[in-house]
């Protein structure tokens, strides 16, 4: 087993909850842009609204696999050029899984307690 599938594993030995995850929704901003899967923040959040342990299992199963689902880990990118530049001045903006976005925040939740009580 990989390295880092052993920590996740011991990081995340206990799997999330169905309050983890509201809390992540409450965050959410409805108003951003979709990834590939163009699931945005609302309809995430109405997902979860009626299927909050089919939701939580989905991300539990996640960790248990040591998988992060490859749609989830696709992007959109936006090129936006700088106004009044020229087209090779540009700026980006990436776009990813709204479902990719809560496990990212479940796992940097996780790793940061792990760390924190760690060095306490």
């Amino acid at each position: 087993m990989h390295t880092h599938s052993r920590f996740l594993r011991h990081s995340l030995r206990y799997d999330f909850t169905v309050e983890e995850i509201r809390k992540i929704n409450e965050i959410l901003n409805n108003n951003k842009g979709t990834g590939e899967d163009v699931i945005n923040g609302e309809v995430f959040e109405s997902a979860f609204h009626d299927f909050p342990k089919c939701i939580t299992t989905i991300h539990n199963a996640c960790v248990r696999k040591v998988v992060f689902p490859r749609r989830w880990k696709t992007a959109q990118l936006l090129p936006i050029v700088k106004a009044g530049k020229e087209i090779r001045n540009f700026f980006s903006i990436i776009l990813l899984s709204t479902g990719g976005n809560v496990l990212e925040k479940l796992f940097i939740i996780r790793i940061n307690h792990h760390i924190l009580s760690a060095t306490s």
